[in-house]
């Protein structure tokens, strides 16, 4: 099985490769979670940051994020928020919720 279905790793790196191949028992309940969260947050939506912060959890949830990306699960909400670094994050939203964004000056004929 390849990825999506098993979880990715950086080529080349032994590190990297151990942990996607440490977790792989855990991704389906990981991805359900990450999946729960985001649906349960929607619309909006969340960033991969929000996202581990409502899971209690740090640089957990983005790469099962990734994965359900990948299945078509997960979409741009086509929203941007700011991070702590207060660079624009991508608003993630499950795809049975999803809805174009408008402007407020689009809305209001601006």
């Amino acid at each position: 099985m390849t990825y999506p279905a098993t979880p990715g790793y950086v080529s080349g790196s032994s590190t990297s490769q151990a942990a996607a191949h440490a977790i792989i028992a855990k991704v389906g309940k990981l991805q359900k979670l990450t999946l729960d969260i985001i649906d349960a947050n929607s619309p909006p939506g969340v960033t991969d940051e929000r996202l581990d912060l409502l899971a209690g959890r740090t640089s957990t949830l983005r790469p099962r994020r990734c994965e359900l990306t990948a299945l078509g699960l997960v979409v741009d909400s086509g929203l941007r928020d700011r991070n702590a670094s207060g660079l624009p994050a991508v608003v993630w939203t499950v795809l049975w919720k999803r809805r174009r964004y408008i402007p407020r000056q689009e809305l209001n004929g601006d």
